[in-house]
């Protein structure tokens, strides 16, 4: 085991995560079911959602305007994984945020917004990468996307550039690794 999946497991550390509707929050190696995000967590959300602006819009476009539902929404959609990595620490610092396997996905108006592709990949993109992981083939991708050949290559080339990788191959077990589909 890494040292980087001990502090969530066995230390002060913690690690969320949601299962349905019920939130869990393992520390000290033990995990409870948690009725509300701690005082810090929900300190270090307040942080990172109002310098996100583009959460922010995302959480608009959900309509949700209340802050603490706001605060629960943008937990869910980027640190309610059990990825076995600290989504906070003891001095209240946020981990880096999860790409939650979500049953909207592909069809929610703030994705993208409220939630993070991982390693910054816009929409359009980890659609590109999700279709290559499902083995479409470029003219399928091309009119599943409703775009031109010349677009996916733009896009595959991207994607290539921000995960340091090159191929169809290369893309597919990636997208598989980072749960885009």
């Amino acid at each position: 085991m890494s040292s980087q999946v001990q502090p969530a497991l066995t230390g002060p550390s913690s690690e969320f995560w949601k299962d349905g509707d019920i939130r869990y929050q393992l520390t000290n190696g033990s995990s409870l079911k948690i009725d509300s995000l701690p005082d810090l967590l929900i300190t270090a959300l307040s942080v990172e959602l109002k310098d996100d602006l583009p959460a922010q819009r995302g959480l608009d476009k959900l309509g949700i305007v209340d802050p603490d539902e706001r605060l629960l929404k943008f937990f869910d959609c980027n640190f309610s994984s059990f990825d076995r990595y600290p989504d906070l620490d003891l001095n209240g610092n946020l981990g880096k945020r999860e790409f939650i396997k979500c049953c909207d996905r592909g069809i929610c108006p703030a994705e993208g917004e409220a939630c993070r592709f991982p390693n910054k990949l816009s929409k359009k993109e980890a659609d590109v990468a999700r279709c290559i992981a499902l083995g479409y083939t470029d003219a399928q991708i091309c009119y599943e996307l409703d775009i031109a050949q010349d677009t996916l290559r733009n896009h595959k080339n991207s994607i290539e550039r921000k995960i340091n990788m090159k191929g169809k191959p290369a893309i597919a077990a990636w997208a598989v690794k980072n749960k885009i589909i």
